[in-house]
């Protein structure tokens, strides 16, 4: 064995040691925060490290876009767009796929390169794909909306993305 595989390992084995003293002796140290209780101190110990994320994130002086993704980063979804919602019979989907444009929700944009990926009712599509109700193609792709209708033309739904306040 060689002096740098040596090394590897010995680093590899002290690694062990340390988690393995975290994982059975625990952190010791007492944590303290008004309001909070003391049989909860992963909370506090996140709360001190998201205090500390939030004092190094001021010190960069980001633009007003990158303070804005980043909250948004935080926020909670408004529906989970991998979510494949309930799906009815074939004649309620034939009888509900003209009556109005709330049958499809945008929420969701992927963009690599040349490639647009929307995420419509849960399902990731892509310009020309087949939507699940009778007719209805995916004609366009931008990050703020989704042209959907019939390849002839005969109807056209502009789709907004949901969650617009994340653009303004």
């Amino acid at each position: 064995m060689n002096t740098r595989e040596k090394v590897i390992v010995a680093l590899a084995v002290l690694a062990l040691l340390i988690g393995g003293g975290y994982h059975f002796l625990g952190n010791r140290t007492a944590h303290s925060t008004p309001g909070l209780e003391q049989e909860a101190p992963e909370i506090t110990e996140a709360l001190a490290v998201k205090s500390q994320i939030d004092a190094e994130i001021q010190k960069l002086g980001l633009s007003p876009y990158e303070t804005g993704l980043l909250s948004q980063i935080a926020t909670p979804w408004i529906s989970d767009p991998f979510l494949v919602p309930a799906v009815g019979t074939a004649a309620e989907q034939k009888a509900d796929a003209y009556q109005d444009q709330d049958l499809f929700t945008y929420t969701g944009y992927i963009e690599v390169g040349p490639i647009r990926v929307a995420i419509i009712n849960g399902k990731e599509r892509f310009v020309g794909d087949e939507l699940e109700h009778p007719g209805y193609r995916v004609l366009q792709i931008t990050p703020f909306q989704v042209v959907i209708g019939r390849p002839d033309g005969e109807s056209r739904l502009e789709l907004s993305y949901q969650g617009m306040e994340f653009f303004q």
